[in-house]
C-alpha cells in the first residue's frame, strides 16, 4: 500500500508484481546478473553507458490504465491499476512461507534473504549408540535385545577383519581345514549302507579304529610323530602370520603324506 501526501492510500499491483517476479526468479534460480561484471552491484553505469534491465523484467508485459483509483467503486467493471494482476491464475493465491522450498532458496541466496529469518531453523544432530557390555544388556533387556544390543560397530568389524585376513590367506590353515572336513566326511561313509544291503565302511570303521587297532607303519610313525608334529605346526604359524593364540590338540592320528596307507 502507498500513502501520499494528501492522504489518499491504494494498492499498487504493479509494485506487487515485480516483488514477485523476483521472489519467483530467486526462489527458482533463474536470476541472474544485472551487469556482465563480478562483483558490479549497486555501482552506477560508466559515462555514456545505460544500465539494462533485470533478465526477469524483460518479460513482464505493461499494461497502461487510464483511470483514477480514487474513484473506483466495488461495482467498476472498468480495469484500474489497483486491480491489475500480472501473475498467472495458479499463483494468485497466497502460499504460506511453508510453501516454499526453504533450502534451495538458502541455497540460491546464500543464506542472504529474508524470508529464512520467518523459518524456524532445526539442526540436525548425528545420534550414536555405544556398544553394550554383557552386564549391562542383561540388567535392562530381554534375551533378543541383549544379542541385538552386543551387535559390532563398523569399527569393530574393520579390526575383526584385518584379524582374519591373515588366516583366511594361509595355505597351512586351508589344509587343516581340509582335513578336518575330509575326517567329517569320513564318519558319514563309516556309517553309510550300500544299496544292495552289505556294509561298506568296514575298512574306514578299521581305519579309523571301530574294531581292532590297525597297524601299519605309516599310522606308527603317525603316533609317533604326532607331539612334535604340533609343536612344528604352532610355531610356523606364529612366526609367520604373527597367531599368538593359535593351539594345536591331540588328535590321536598323524598321517605320513610319504607313506599313505
Amino acid at each position: 500500500h502507498l500513502t501520499f501526501l494528501f492522504r489518499i492510500q491504494a494498492t499498487c499491483k504493479h509494485i506487487s508484481g515485480l516483488l514477485f517476479a523476483v521472489v519467483e526468479a530467486v526462489e527458482q534460480g533463474k536470476n541472474s546478473s544485472c551487469t556482465s561484471q563480478q562483483q558490479a552491484w549497486g555501482q552506477g553505469p560508466k559515462k555514456g553507458q545505460s544500465v539494462h534491465d533485470c533478465q526477469f523484467a524483460k518479460s513482464i508485459k505493461r499494461v497502461g490504465v487510464k483511470a483514477d483509483v480514487t474513484r473506483q467503486t466495488s461495482r467498476s467493471t472498468r480495469i484500474y491499476r489497483s486491480e491489475f494482476e500480472p501473475r498467472v491464475l495458479a499463483h494468485r493465491n497466497k502460499r504460506p512461507v511453508s510453501a516454499f522450498n526453504i533450502d534451495a532458496l538458502a541455497d540460491i541466496t546464500n543464506g542472504n534473504c529474508g524470508m529464512l529469518m520467518y523459518v524456524k531453523q532445526q539442526e540436525e544432530f548425528e545420534t550414536t549408540q555405544g556398544v553394550l557390555t554383557v552386564k549391562e544388556a542383561y540388567q535392562k533387556a530381554s534375551a533378543d535385545d541383549v544379542i541385538k544390543g552386543l551387535e559390532l560397530n563398523h569399527h569393530q568389524q574393520i579390526l575383526l577383519a584385518n584379524d582374519a585376513k591373515k588366516q583366511t590367506s594361509s595355505t597351512l590353515w586351508t589344509q587343516h581345514r581340509i582335513g578336518r572336513i575330509t575326517a567329517s566326511v569320513a564318519g558319514d561313509c563309516a556309517a553309510s549302507i550300500k544299496e544292495n544291503g552289505l556294509s561298506g565302511h568296514s575298512q574306514i570303521a578299521r581305519a579309523m579304529g571301530y574294531y581292532d587297532s590297525p597297524h601299519s607303519s605309516a599310522l606308527t610313525w603317525g603316533r609317533m610323530q604326532e607331539t612334535l608334529a604340533r609343536k612344528q605346526y604352532v610355531a610356523w604359524h606364529r612366526l609367520h602370520y604373527k597367531h599368538k593364540g593359535v593351539t594345536c590338540e591331540e588328535t590321536g592320528l598323524w598321517v605320513y603324506v610319504m607313506k599313505q596307507f
